[in-house]
């Protein structure tokens, strides 16, 4: 056998298995089931909520186990490094990832997205989910000085990086998939990644907007309510 101070080989199989697990938890347990963000007028509230429905749904409010595994996997691991760098090198996570936040790459809707079992070896959702829970979850802690200058919990290209993604995907869920698909049923999964993501933009901001992480025009989306923001000049 390995001797006990000899460090295992990194397995991307097996980080994939723990992510999976982990997400699970959080979309189910961590209170990110909150619909409003998606939700219109559209029904759909009535079929969550109706009597026949079999779909699970996740807590509005985070359970108390569910914050302890946050607390462990942000101050006691660096799984916030390692999932952010597999979403940025990794070939079958940055293909899931564009997925998700591009409609030309991905015709499914982000709150339909599941961690359902498949044929393949494995994707992003999972990485993804647990990455943005835990960096929203580090920031309550994390000062500026930690941010800008030691790089903590991820260096500071890395975070405009991020903000770029949460961008488009927050876009495409509030902007693109809730208009034009009003007759599907959500997936708590999918409506929990999109409230992770929600949560971490505006820690994000909220953080920008005491000392900047990165130019204001980085927040914008590109014609975006153009003429609407120039009238108010």
């Amino acid at each position: 056998g390995q001797p006990p101070n000899k460090k295992s080989p990194f397995n991307p199989v097996m980080l994939h298995a723990l992510c999976r697990t982990y997400a699970i938890i959080l979309a189910r347990w961590g209170g990110g089931g909150r619909n409003e963000i998606v939700l219109r007028d559209n029904g759909e509230n009535s079929k969550h909520r109706g009597a026949d429905h079999k779909q699970p749904v996740a807590t509005l409010k985070a359970d108390p186990s569910a914050v302890s595994l946050l607390n462990v996997l942000c101050f006691s691991t660096s799984l916030i490094r390692t999932t952010w760098a597999l979403t940025q090198s990794d070939p079958e996570v940055i293909k899931t990832m564009n997925a998700i936040a591009d409609e030309s790459k991905g015709s499914m809707p982000i709150r339909l997205r599941n961690l359902r079992p498949g044929p393949k070896k494995y994707g992003g959702e999972s990485h993804l989910l647990i990455c943005l829970a835990c960096l929203s979850h580090a920031l309550i802690i994390t000062d500026d000085c930690e941010i800008h200058d030691l790089g903590r919990p991820l260096p500071l290209h890395q975070i405009r990086r991020c903000i770029q993604y949460l961008k488009k995907l927050l876009y495409r869920a509030c902007c693109i998939d809730d208009f034009s698909n009003k007759d599907i049923v959500s997936n708590y999964f999918g409506l929990a990644l999109i409230s992770v993501a929600a949560k971490t933009m505006r820690d994000l901001y909220d953080r920008s907007s005491r000392r900047p992480l990165c130019l204001p025009k980085l927040w914008i989306v590109d014609d975006l309510m153009e003429k609407e923001i120039r009238r108010c000049k």
